[in-house]
């Protein structure tokens, strides 16, 4: 897979993709500031306080550098980022990847 950077100041939507690069189990996470939501996720995982307890307790027992927190599609302010992350869940299901459960 292409990976994406935020190449602008100005603030971009999309989704964010948090990866157990161990088991490649996946959290999706709408954003309509990626680089700001990438900054507070790693924030409150490094804190311990990541609303998905379960992504959190691997995070802690398992450590950061097994977790990729990225990029994982851009989109234009008119999408609905919801529909979006709803087909790109679909997608990866698909090729087998498993999911984190949404909070």
């Amino acid at each position: 897979m292409q990976r994406k950077y935020i190449l602008s100041d100005k603030p971009q939507q999309g989704l964010i993709r948090i990866i157990n690069i161990q088991s490649d189990k996946t959290l999706l996470v709408p954003s309509k500031d990626i680089a700001k939501d990438i900054s507070a996720i790693r924030f409150a995982l490094d804190l311990g306080q990541y609303p998905c307890a379960s992504l959190q307790e691997e995070y802690e027992a398992i450590g950061l550098e097994l977790f990729s927190i990225e990029p994982y599609c851009l989109v234009e302010k008119d999408q609905n980022l919801l529909d979006l992350l709803d087909r790109e869940k679909c997608s990866l299901a698909r090729k087998g990847i498993s999911f984190y459960p949404e909070r």
